[in-house]
């Protein structure tokens, strides 16, 4: 699931990515959109690939305990529950902003349940949340390209080489570019150039 805070400007609170992210309900989409096949992870490099990953915060993988957190995460970023609408609201940039959001995926069975279990867990939370399902054209050429959307929840197959490069260095937040979080940072955007070279000069030496 990618954040697009250009979009959607309450995004940029950290507390609000923190909190919706810790309540994700991480077993229990693995269980219900997966059937079991796929395993709860907290970092975008995958197990499997020779690099020791964090293990998931125990209370991120769903629950009561995860909710809980995620209040106290709200309640300390400023974030109070308004007593008539039921949601959580902050002033932002000299408006009252409710917590809410809208999820765009594509119109397929484990995008769809996946998208209705984040939707349940974070209306829990307090939070109002939308979907939006496109066809897998749609999605692509009227959201992702165009960089419309609030939250994506897509796929994304990161390859047997393990090169991040296109999903997070900030040159490739415009289309064609994978970085679809819009993701900028001029540290990560130093590691990935280097990662990448590294493992072009290994590629060279027949290391692989």
């Amino acid at each position: 699931l990618f954040f697009n805070q250009n979009e959607l400007p309450l995004l940029r609170d950290s507390a609000v990515r923190q909190a919706l992210e810790r309540s994700a309900p991480r077993e229990e989409i693995v269980a219900g959109a997966l059937a079991g096949y796929g395993t709860p992870v907290a970092s975008p490099i995958p197990p499997g690939f020779g690099v020791e990953a964090p293990a998931p915060h125990l209370s991120s993988l769903g629950g009561a305990a995860a909710l809980e957190e995620a209040r106290v995460l709200l309640r300390e970023g400023g974030w109070n529950i308004n007593e008539e609408t039921g949601l959580w609201e902050k002033k932002m940039s000299g408006e009252v902003t409710p917590l809410a959001l809208s999820i765009s995926t594509g119109n397929t069975p484990v995008f769809v349940k996946t998208a209705e279990t984040l939707k349940k867990a974070w209306e829990e939370l307090a939070a109002q949340v939308t979907i939006k399902q496109f066809e897998q054209s749609d999605l692509v050429g009227g959201v992702i390209r165009p960089r419309r959307y609030e939250a994506l929840l897509f796929g994304a197959e990161v390859g047997r080489e393990l090169d991040l490069y296109p999903f997070w260095h900030s040159s490739q937040r415009n289309d064609p570019g994978l970085n679809v979080a819009l993701y900028a940072n001029i540290a990560a955007d130093a590691l990935l150039t280097a990662a990448r070279a590294l493992g072009d000069q290994f590629a060279g030496e027949g290391l692989r």
